[in-house]
């Protein structure tokens, strides 16, 4: 399956020690998120958290994503490790989130994010 890059995210705040970046719903083949939420702090620690479901009656799926980083010039910054979903079956909706450390001296940098994802 292909990595398909989102749409760009909303910058929804901003401080001396917090970023975050929400995106709105998406979905590949049968699959969906929403209400994603990545948050950066400033001391190198940061989280994904979102909802995801799918519509396929006959297998479980998993949400795979990943993030890049961009500065607001368009240098490349970092990429997060991939992260998954629970299993998904049918009729439920999942609220689950991913853990990660980066660099902190990038914090002051990150301006931009585009998140890959298949499923």
């Amino acid at each position: 399956m292909a990595n398909l890059p989102n749409q760009e995210p909303l910058v929804e705040s901003q401080s001396f020690y917090h970023k975050v970046f929400k995106w709105k719903e998406k979905h590949t083949k049968y699959c969906y998120e929403s209400d994603g939420y990545l948050s950066f702090s400033s001391d190198g620690t940061g989280y994904w958290r979102c909802y995801t479901w799918t519509d396929d009656h006959e297998s479980d799926h998993v949400w795979y994503c990943n993030f890049s980083c961009y500065s607001h010039s368009g240098e490349h910054l970092f990429d997060t490790d991939q992260c998954e979903s629970p299993p998904m079956s049918y009729g439920k909706k999942y609220k689950w989130h991913f853990d990660f450390e980066y660099d902190p001296s990038y914090y002051d940098k990150i301006s931009k994010v585009t998140q890959y994802y298949n499923c």
